[in-house]
């Protein structure tokens, strides 16, 4: 009898132990992990470069703002989508000097 007993303890006892060992979802540390710093994205970016000395629109200026790059167009204008707030944008054309 005591046997008996020794057995169904023993029993009980691993079974409870091992219904914890595998996964439950209501477990915190399943749950993916939250970035506690928010990413600030800009949605959409027009990028205007004109000439400083008569304000006229230059055209074919490469533009590099973060990972995204491009070409102005005639008016002088670029435009992005989804630019990170904080991004240093740089200006490059043959034989001008640039100013940000």
């Amino acid at each position: 009898m005591k046997r008996l007993m020794l057995l169904l303890t023993a029993g009980l006892f691993f079974t409870g132990i091992s219904s914890k060992v595998f996964a439950e979802k209501s477990e915190h540390y399943q749950q993916a992990p939250k970035d506690s710093i928010p990413k600030k994205i800009i949605g959409k970016v027009k990028i205007t470069v004109k000439n400083l000395m008569d304000g006229t629109a230059v055209d074919s200026v490469y533009i590099l703002a973060g990972n995204k790059r491009g070409y102005t167009d005639s008016k002088g204008i670029v435009e992005f989508d989804s630019v990170p707030v904080g991004i240093m944008v740089t200006t490059t054309k043959s034989n001008k000097k640039s100013k940000s």
